[in-house]
């Protein structure tokens, strides 16, 4: 593994040796189009916005915003705001020649402020209702029909966006695009709430925070604060206790800080983790199996020389694809390759899962010569973590032609192959299950598979287990030559029933009381 050094790229993350000669020069372009894509992007967004105003004056919005109170007055509001625009928006704090010192160290040692958000642009609804593709937009902006975007995105936007936000824009449209600007605008406090509420509880997920909040981006001192890292994945933990926290919302966290405030990151890896990579962080990770199959499933149409090659060399893509998507590529790629990628992924919310294959495929592309000619899985996988590590030059990924993903064909991949995935963990849990048993017991797996199927057949209490006269039919089903005297036969099932009831609920489960209890009888 190739060590760290003390120098640093431009949002304060150390890099390793091998990737200092690429970044020199990948940093000095960078810097440059920068300044030019800023001054650019100004201009995009400033007429992106008249054509905002335009639609506020449409006969079309004044009739879907009579309810609003007042809307001259929103007008003439959203008109000073364009009018001061001009002088208001951010410039980038240095120039093409600030020495490559000063970039590596943004950022004070004490992480108190984000670098980056320091020098967003100031908030504006306007600004935010242009881009949302939420129906419900503040105000006048509101558009209750559909999900699209209320002024459509000119060309060069959309093209400025798919080169990259610039990074001090970048909070103000990650924000927009999501929709948690307006989660935000209609939910305040609840992130101050959970946190003060839940200040000194001390839960597993909280004690597994602890340990990862300081080895999460060791090197990076200066991009964000862990002290507010912590509370963004503890107030996660409690807003969605089927998930709490597992090891991964981390990186994300850290990495939307470095241009985000607390409550902003925290609605932000909100929706990463229910939107983006839905299933990947609860218990069975049946998320990243499920979009490991999905990449399989467009690699075998869209490279399927490639994908035929992997199969012969046995290389499963969950080796490298899983480490890919469950930070959203923030650990495996250079941070700002990482950040334009998310940039094109938010764009397309609530579809931007699909941006992730379209990038797993761009990069399998773009290696694929040399993957062909890789001799085994270990190092294929090896080749892949050492190209991907130093890929700094993101135009390189926007070269490779692959046809774009189809958002919602994504989506119904995912229900497919989750039903498929979760009736193979059924299945496999099933035959773990009812081999443990038959070791207790002594009873044939066909027995226990014939048992199992009557408790199924019959309705639980409660939707946890069945009652005594239940218990009664599965058993007589199952083993039907255990018909004798009626009145002994009860007496010995009714005994047998408050043996196995362990937790004496008079309700029986068939994993946790047949198992357990027959394992402390015997």
């Amino acid at each position: 593994m190739t060590e760290a050094t003390n120098q640093r790229d431009f949002y304060g993350f150390c890099l390793k040796v091998d990737q200092i000669e690429l970044y020199t020069a990948f940093i000095e372009r960078y810097l440059q189009d920068l300044q030019n894509q800023n001054d650019s992007f100004d201009k995009v967004i400033m007429d992106q916005t008249q054509e905002a105003i335009k639609t506020i004056d449409s006969p079309e919005l004044n009739r879907s915003t009579e309810s609003v109170e007042e809307p001259s007055l929103e007008r003439s509001a959203a008109r000073n705001f364009i009018s001061s625009l001009s002088a208001s928006l951010p410039r980038m704090p240095f120039s093409p020649r600030t020495s490559m010192r000063k970039i590596r160290f943004r950022g004070s040692y004490d992480g108190v402020q984000a670098p980056i958000a320091e020098m967003s642009p100031p908030s504006s609804p306007l600004l935010h209702a242009s881009f949302s593709k939420s129906p419900r937009s503040p105000g006048f902006f509101a558009n209750q029909a559909s999900h699209c975007w209320i002024v459509p995105l000119s060309p060069a936007l959309r093209d400025f966006i798919r080169g990259g936000i610039p990074p001090n824009y970048r909070r103000q449209f990650w924000l927009g695009f999501t929709g948690c600007h307006e989660i935000i605008s209609a939910c305040p406090g609840i992130f101050d709430n959970i946190i003060s509420d839940h200040e000194h509880l001390v839960t597993e997920h909280t004690s597994q925070i602890d340990k990862d909040v300081e080895r999460t981006f060791s090197g990076a001192i200066g991009s964000f604060s862990r002290d507010s890292l912590r509370k963004v994945l503890v107030a996660y933990s409690w807003k969605n206790p089927n998930v709490g926290y597992c090891q991964g919302m981390n990186f994300i966290a850290a990495a939307l800080l470095v241009f985000m405030t607390e409550e902003e990151s925290f609605w932000m890896l909100s929706h990463i983790v229910e939107q983006i990579l839905p299933n990947y962080f609860n218990k069975s990770l049946s998320g990243s199996r499920v979009d490991a199959r999905i990449l399989s499933h467009y690699l075998k149409k869209r490279i399927p020389k490639l994908f035929k090659h992997f199969q012969k060399i046995n290389l499963e893509l969950s080796v490298f694809c899983t480490h890919w998507f469950l930070c959203l590529y923030v650990t495996a790629l250079p941070v700002e390759t990482a950040f334009r990628i998310w940039d094109w992924t938010f764009y397309h919310a609530p579809y931007g899962a699909k941006v992730i294959f379209e990038t797993a495929l761009s990069i399998l592309k773009l290696h694929e010569k040399k993957l062909l000619a890789t001799q085994d899985d270990t190092e294929a996988a090896l080749l892949l973590n050492e190209e991907t590590s130093k890929f700094f030059d993101y135009n390189e990924l926007l070269s490779v032609e692959i046809k774009p993903l189809e958002g919602n064909k994504v989506n119904t991949l995912r229900d497919k192959f989750k039903k498929e995935i979760d009736q193979e963990i059924r299945a496999r849990d099933a035959t773990i299950r009812n081999q443990e048993i038959s070791n207790l017991t002594h009873l044939e797996i066909s027995e226990l598979e014939t048992l199992h199927e009557q408790f199924l057949k019959h309705p639980t209490v409660n939707d946890f287990g069945i009652d005594l006269e239940t218990f009664k039919k599965v058993i007589l089903v199952s083993f039907p030559e255990w018909n004798s005297e009626q009145g002994a036969r009860d007496e010995f099932l009714s005994r047998l029933f408050r043996s196995w009831d362990i937790n004496q609920d008079h309700l029986l489960d068939f994993k946790v009381n047949f198992k357990l209890k027959i394992q402390n009888s015997r």
